[in-house]
């Protein structure tokens, strides 16, 4: 049966193993050579466990969060290939020749459409963590890759020459929300933020959990100028200071552009008559929020930390 999973030591010892062609084929484990592994196969997995969260940081100080997956066969306890989803490309080595999804194939199970399936497998990820579109890159000579990538919707965007490697890398944008992807063109035209303007894949998307229309015309209003969530380590990863939110309707479909001001975690009985004034829903007042979002936030959900998120409409459609 084929899996995909975290990484464990269980199936170490057969990753190792297609580490050590990789490396000779010139691609590393940016975490640790496989000797390194070999001495301290624990403190390798510990490494991985880092890195989609903001302790990144303590396996590579260039890190950003992101996600990473083996696909393994339970039964022979052989692994395949692994994919990695990056929250954002918020770097400049990233943003031009990094990407947000990685993958690699055993030489062992090459040609037999793993690298489609880790790639498909990835690309559901990266909408899950509200991708309305990804950046992946390839060495120009590597046509098995310019193959998959562009089976599963790559479009070339440009060829940079990579003076690392000495070697073109192609660039391919894979479009997961064509209206949010349309809508961010559009407001990169009109923007007066410079610093933006450079940052192609600079956004994320998504619409309300509950009544997504309603509170989406709240916000054309500029009634709605905050929004409240669930505390999850992942949500941080998603959401930061500053960063561009395409919100959609009800159909998936873009229809305005909001930026964050800022993010605040609070207890659910800690949060403030302001901050429900800026929620902008019902009569504003903090017992309207409250009730609610209990019903939101059901059981113990409500006793746990929340997010409360402010952001101000910068373009509509």
């Amino acid at each position: 049966m084929e899996k995909f999973i975290v990484p464990t030591l269980e199936y170490l010892p057969s990753y190792l193993r297609a580490l050590k062609i990789a490396e000779k084929e010139g691609f590393p484990d940016f975490v640790a050579t496989s000797q390194e592994i070999e001495e301290n196969p624990e403190e390798f997995i510990r490494k991985l466990n880092l890195l989609d969260s903001k302790e990144c940081k303590k396996v590579k100080e260039w890190l950003l969060p992101s996600k990473l997956f083996w696909l393994v066969n339970t039964e022979t306890k052989k692994f395949i290939g692994k994919v990695s989803i990056r929250y954002n490309v918020g770097t400049p080595y990233l943003a031009s020749l990094g990407g947000h999804i990685g993958y690699m194939v055993s030489d062992k199970f090459r040609k037999k459409g793993y690298g489609s399936k880790l790639l498909k497998f990835g690309l559901e990820i990266a909408k899950d963590i509200c991708l309305g579109e990804i950046l992946i890159v390839c060495n120009e000579n590597n046509i098995g890759s310019k193959k998959i990538i562009e089976k599963n919707g790559g479009k070339l965007i440009n060829v940079i020459y990579d003076e690392s490697v000495k070697m073109n890398k192609l660039r391919y944008r894979i479009i997961l929300n064509e209206s949010a992807h349309e809508l961010w063109k559009k407001f990169l035209v009109q923007t007066d933020d410079l610093e933006i303007k450079k940052q192609e894949f600079g956004y994320i998307c998504w619409k309300f959990g509950v009544n997504p229309d309603e509170l989406l015309s709240l916000v054309l209003m500029d009634r709605k100028k905050a929004c409240t969530s669930l505390y999850s380590p992942e949500y941080e990863n998603i959401v930061t200071d500053g960063i561009y939110n395409v919100i959609l309707n009800s159909q998936n479909k873009a229809i305005c552009v909001t930026k964050n001001k800022s993010l605040k975690i609070c207890d659910f009985e800690n949060v403030s008559e302001e901050f429900a004034k800026k929620e902008g829903e019902g009569d504003l007042s903090l017992d309207y929020w409250k009730k609610t979002h209990e019903k939101f936030f059901q059981g113990d959900e409500k006793k746990n930390s929340l997010v409360l998120e402010e952001f101000h409409l910068v373009y509509s459609i």
